[in-house]
C-alpha cells in the first residue's frame, strides 16, 4: 500500500519520545533548582550558624583587657578562641576544619572592621569577623550537586561570614550602680594590680585614705545634691534612680555630684554588699569634691570589708563582669556588655 504525502505528514508517531524528552530536561532542572539549592541553602546555614559560633566565641575573649592605660583587647586570645571552636561545627555530616579569622574594630557608623592599630573612637568597638567556606582546599571542598550535575554544574563554593563584638557600656541603667565614684586617674593607674586576677591588691574609698597622693574614690549622690542619710542610704540599696549616660568630657545632667564623706551610720548599710560585686562610675577631672564631674566609664569593684569606725570601704577591681542592659560605647575597665553579633 502506497502512502501519500498528505498522510505522512499527519502521521504522529514518534512525537510522544520528543516530548517526553524535553519534558525530562525541565523535571530535570526543575529537580536541580529544588534539590540543589535547597541542599546549598542547608549547608549555607550550617556555615553560617558556624561562623556566628565562632565569632562569639572570639568575642568573648577579648576580655578581660590586656595591659595598657586604657586597656586594649586581648586580640591573640580572641583569635585564638574563634579558630579553634571551628572544629565544634559540622556541614554535610563533616566536622569543619578551617576558617579565617580576623579582629580589629567594629566602627558603629561605616559598620566596617577597622584596624587594631587605629586609636579607638566612641564609635569603635572591638570585634571579630569569620568566614567559613567550602571551596577548594577548604572544609572538604565544594559542595557536591546532585541533579544540576547533568546539566554541567558539579561543584559549588558555598561561603559564610560573621562578626561579633564586644562593647563597652555608655549609659548605666537605673538600679544598676552602687554610689561611690572612682578617680579615673587611680583606675588607670592602678587597674591591673588590683584585680581579681591572681592574689588581688585591696585599695579604700573614703575621704581619709589615699594611694600615691590620689584619692581613690568618695561617695557620690548621682546626679543630685545631696548629703543627708536618708538619700544616700536609699542609694545604697537601690542605686541610681535615673540611667546615667558618659559625658564624653561634656557638661551635661549626666555630671555626678562628688561627696566628702557619709554619716558613720551608713557604713553599716554599705556592709550588706561586702562578699559582692558593685558598678561604680568612674569620674574624668581633678575629682573635685561638693562638684559636678563627668562620667567616663563604668567599672565593677568587689567589696571585702567595711569599717563604720574608721568610714572606709576596701575593695579590689574585677577585671570580667557582664554588664546587663547597658547601650555600646565607652572605655573598657572590667566592665563589658555582652557580646552580640552585628553582621
Amino acid at each position: 500500500m502506497v502512502t501519500s504525502k498528505k498522510s505522512f505528514r499527519r502521521d504522529e508517531s514518534g512525537s510522544v519520545a520528543i516530548i517526553t524528552a524535553l519534558a525530562l530536561v525541565v523535571v530535570l532542572g526543575v529537580a536541580a533548582l529544588v534539590v540543589d539549592v535547597g541542599h546549598l541553602m542547608v549547608v549555607k546555614n550550617e556555615l553560617q550558624n558556624a561562623a556566628d559560633a565562632c565569632a562569639m566565641a572570639g568575642a568573648q575573649r577579648l576580655v578581660p583587657y590586656v595591659s595598657a592605660a586604657p586597656p586594649t583587647p586581648d586580640w591573640s586570645s580572641a583569635q585564638t578562641a574563634a579558630s579553634s571552636s571551628i572544629s565544634l561545627n559540622k556541614s554535610d555530616s563533616a566536622t569543619l576544619s578551617n576558617c579565617l579569622v580576623q579582629v580589629g574594630y567594629w566602627n558603629l557608623l561605616s559598620k566596617q572592621l577597622l584596624s587594631t592599630s587605629i586609636s579607638p573612637t566612641f564609635f569603635d568597638s572591638p570585634a571579630v569577623t569569620v568566614r567559613i567556606s567550602r571551596s577548594a582546599d577548604n572544609n572538604a571542598g565544594p559542595v557536591t550537586m546532585f541533579f544540576a550535575k547533568f546539566l554541567g554544574k558539579d561543584l559549588v563554593d558555598v561561603s559564610a561570614q560573621s562578626t561579633a563584638m564586644i562593647s563597652c557600656p555608655s549609659t548605666a541603667p537605673a538600679e544598676s550602680l552602687f554610689p561611690v565614684a572612682m578617680n579615673y586617674d587611680f583606675v588607670s593607674k592602678y587597674f591591673d594590680q588590683y584585680t581579681s586576677t591572681g592574689s588581688p591588691k585591696s585599695f579604700y574609698i573614703g575621704s581619709d585614705y589615699h594611694y600615691d597622693d590620689k584619692e581613690a574614690g568618695q561617695w557620690t549622690s548621682f546626679l543630685q545634691t545631696a548629703n543627708d542619710t536618708n538619700t544616700i542610704r536609699d542609694l545604697i540599696y537601690n542605686g541610681n534612680p535615673d540611667a546615667i549616660k558618659i559625658d564624653q568630657n561634656i557638661y551635661c545632667m549626666s555630671d555626678l555630684y562628688i561627696q566628702p564623706g557619709t554619716k558613720a551610720s551608713l557604713y553599716d548599710d554599705a556592709a550588706t554588699k561586702i562578699g559582692k560585686t558593685v558598678f561604680v562610675p568612674v569620674v574624668n577631672t581633678g575629682f573635685d569634691t561638693h562638684a559636678w564631674n563627668p562620667v567616663t566609664c563604668y567599672l565593677p569593684i568587689y567589696i571585702e570589708n567595711v569599717s563604720k569606725a574608721k568610714k572606709y570601704i576596701k575593695a579590689h577591681f574585677v577585671k570580667n563582669a557582664v554588664y546587663t542592659n547597658s547601650s555600646t560605647g565607652g572605655i573598657c575597665f572590667g566592665a563589658y556588655s555582652p557580646p552580640r553579633i552585628v553582621r
